[in-house]
């Protein structure tokens, strides 16, 4: 399943009617169109918030959870990734910020906002295209890992359009939602997989996370930045589920 706006869902980019009750409860309906009782939940990045959301909501389709590189969507989060990650990678941001006209660089979030949204497509496809620069280049702690669809201008701008309407927009009520609703789902099977040097969403994440969740598992992956693609977070992650299927 391509979620509403991204891969082959239509329209392209789309975030009217996209927020994380509209895509749980596309998930439900997959699951009993498919006559799934219950199912394992794996998801990173975005996927590890739309999977505690998804699971908190209904923690009795859920037979595990394997969740990397946290995202919680929480306020400070958010101010990382437009401000923090300066500390660290100076340079893309620096680029990331001098993209947006003058006028807009002091609220990056609104000003990429406009971009992405403005009449000329042009401007739409260069202001995703500085997005999209800016998290290629803090993705990974290897060089040579480069994130699927880079070079599709049409994916690389709904990913972007997406992305920002989730974290200018679609916040959770409190910010922090998904720590305090932990309590729903501590009986789940659970393993949290971070890299220790994920520059888009730092470790203190997983951190943060486990210790409202002692009982999940928590694997801090050396030498690895964010991307799902580095050998050492792949192997770890196939380990994980190798094993989630024998005890099914």
């Amino acid at each position: 399943m391509d979620q509403r706006g991204a891969g082959r869902s239509r329209p392209l980019g789309e975030i009217i009617d996209n927020t994380p009750a509209h895509l749980v409860a596309d998930l439900e309906q997959l699951r009993a169109v498919r006559g799934v009782a219950a199912w394992h939940v794996f998801g990173g990045s975005w996927g590890s918030t739309l999977g505690l959301f998804y699971a908190q909501t209904h923690p009795q389709a859920c037979l595990s959870l394997t969740l990397r590189g946290i995202f919680l969507m929480r306020d400070q989060e958010v101010r990382w990734f437009f401000g923090g990650i300066r500390l660290f990678a100076p340079e893309s941001w620096q680029a990331f910020h001098d993209f947006l006209p003058t006028e807009l660089r002091a609220d990056l979030a609104a000003g990429y906002w406009q971009q992405l949204n403005h009449p000329d497509l042009q401007v739409q496809l260069a202001a995703a295209r500085a997005w999209s620069n800016f998290e290629t280049q803090t993705l990974s702690a290897r060089k040579d890992v480069t994130p699927g669809n880079a070079d599709d201008p049409h994916a690389v701008l709904a990913l972007a359009r997406l992305e920002a309407h989730y974290m200018r927009s679609n916040r959770f009520m409190p910010h922090d939602r998904l720590l305090r609703e932990v309590g729903r789902i501590r009986h789940i099977p659970a393993a949290i997989v971070h890299g220790r040097y994920d520059l888009i969403c730092p470790p203190a994440n997983a951190f943060d996370l486990h210790q409202v969740w002692p009982e999940a598992e928590l694997r801090i992956i050396e030498n690895a930045g964010h991307s799902s693609w580095e050998p050492a977070i792949q192997s770890t992650l196939i380990e994980i589920m190798d094993r989630r299927m024998v005890k099914s």
